[in-house]
């Protein structure tokens, strides 16, 4: 038996649009430095969700390092 209603249920959010200039901003933020992904956001001005898709996506490219306590960095071709 099923005591979860249809209603209950979340239904998933389409993942946002992301035009290139917020991808831009992030990648400007971004350094050799270590920094925090709450700066990023801070000065960036981008969306948190969007952020938090952008920087998986570059980590997958092989441009971004992560370090401990949410702290990331660029790492230069």
């Amino acid at each position: 038996m099923d005591l979860s209603s249809s209603e209950d249920q979340e239904i998933p959010r389409p993942p946002p649009e992301i035009v290139q200039s917020e991808r831009g901003r992030v990648l400007e933020a971004l350094g050799p430095s270590l920094i925090d992904i709450d700066e990023i956001l801070r000065c960036t001005g981008v969306e948190t969700r969007k952020v938090h898709i952008i920087l998986p996506e570059l980590d997958l490219a092989g441009r971004l390092q992560r370090h401990p306590r949410q702290l990331v960095s660029l790492v230069e071709p």
